[in-house]
C-alpha cells in the first residue's frame, strides 16, 4: 500500500500506511478537516473526502462542497484503495515536501485593492496604486494560491489606462 501523509496543526506528518491512517482517524488524532495526501493525488485533500477513513455519520449529511479528487460516476469520495498513480494519469502531483501547512484560502487583498483603485479614476494617485497592487495581486494568486487573479489583472489594466488619462488631465489643467 502507498504511504499517506497528513497535516496536523499546520505541520506535515507521516508517512503512515493505510491501516495506521485509519487508526489515527479512529483515535481522533486525525480530524475530518485535516489534510491528507499520498502519491498519485493531484493535491492535498480533507481527510473527510477519503472513503472509509471515518465511520459513517448516523444522520444524513449535506454533500461536501469540495469536488471529488478522482472522477467517478457516482460522485462518491474515493476509497483508500482507489487513489493511486494510475487514478489520474498525466497530472503533475504535489509532493509532501512542497506542503507547508494549510494552503492559503480566500481572495487576495491586493487584488481587491488593485481593482478598487483602478475604478477610482478621480484621484491621480489611485491609478498608480492600482498598478502596484495589481502586480502584487498577480504574484499572490494563481494555481494553488489565493483567488482573485481576475481582479488583480482588471485593476492593473484599469491603472494602466487611468494613469495616462490622469496625466493628460493634469496637463490640461495647468495649461
Amino acid at each position: 500500500m502507498a504511504d499517506w501523509f497528513y497535516s496536523k496543526g499546520g505541520q506535515q506528518q507521516g508517512p503512515v500506511n493505510s491501516a495506521d491512517l485509519k487508526k489515527l482517524a479512529r483515535e481522533g488524532q486525525i480530524q475530518p478537516d485535516d489534510l491528507v495526501w499520498q502519491e498519485g493525488m493531484a493535491e492535498w485533500a480533507k481527510a473527510s473526502r477519503v472513503k472509509g477513513l471515518f465511520a459513517p455519520p448516523s444522520a444524513p449529511v449535506a454533500p461536501a462542497v469540495d469536488p471529488p479528487m478522482v472522477p467517478q460516476n457516482d460522485m462518491s469520495p474515493p476509497a483508500l484503495s482507489d487513489i493511486g498513480p494510475a487514478a489520474s494519469p498525466g497530472l503533475q502531483y504535489a509532493t509532501p515536501a512542497q506542503f507547508s501547512g494549510q494552503p492559503p484560502e480566500g481572495r487576495s487583498g491586493m487584488a481587491l485593492a488593485s481593482l478598487i483603485c483602478g475604478l477610482v479614476l478621480c484621484f491621480p494617485v489611485c491609478s498608480l496604486l492600482a498598478i502596484v497592487f495589481g502586480i502584487i495581486g498577480i504574484q499572490q494568486t494563481g494555481p494553488g494560491k489565493r483567488t482573485g487573479r481576475g481582479m488583480a489583472i482588471s485593476g492593473l489594466i484599469l491603472g494602466c489606462v487611468g494613469l495616462p488619462l490622469t496625466i493628460i488631465g493634469l496637463f490640461r489643467l495647468t495649461w
